[in-house]
């Protein structure tokens, strides 16, 4: 299986991807509701209109990508935002998960390093959290085994 690697990253000779992902649709669950309760009024429908755009842009623009040697994150569409943690510096890993993403499965990833106590690195609205987690924890013993 290939992983998709983001267009903005070049590996060293010996990184291998592990993970790529982007924010899923369900994870714009409220905006494209919001959408579809404004579809059915004459007056409303540029708000449907914005907000399946957005949520658009949401899912297209975003992209986080795991390697046996970084961890990245990139956000925005007008103004953009990248992070990028190299796995020795990562302390901490820790997912958040509301009612309406344990129920379509979606949620949140953080990733602390010294200095950065809310997170370094956010994946935003991923699909299966939880695995993405265990994916960073597995990488982190790899790398504290053979640095």
């Amino acid at each position: 299986m290939s992983v998709q690697i983001p267009k903005d990253i070049t590996l060293s000779e010996d990184e291998v991807p592990i993970w790529f992902g982007k924010i899923t649709w369900t994870a714009n669950f409220l905006l494209l509701l919001v959408g579809l309760i404004c579809l059915f009024s004459i007056f409303l429908f540029f708000i449907t209109i914005a907000c399946v755009i957005f949520a658009y842009l949401n899912v297209k623009t975003s992209e986080y990508f795991i390697s046996n040697k970084r961890i990245y994150s990139k956000h925005g569409f007008l103004s953009q935002r990248s992070n990028e943690v190299k796995i020795e510096w990562v302390t901490n890993v820790y997912f958040q998960q509301g009612v309406v993403g344990r129920t379509l499965n979606f949620g949140n990833i953080g990733i602390s390093t010294p200095g950065e106590q809310g997170g370094a690195v956010e994946f935003n609205g991923i699909a299966d959290p939880l695995k993405v987690k265990v994916i960073i924890e597995d990488t982190l013993a790899k790398y504290k085994k053979n640095p």
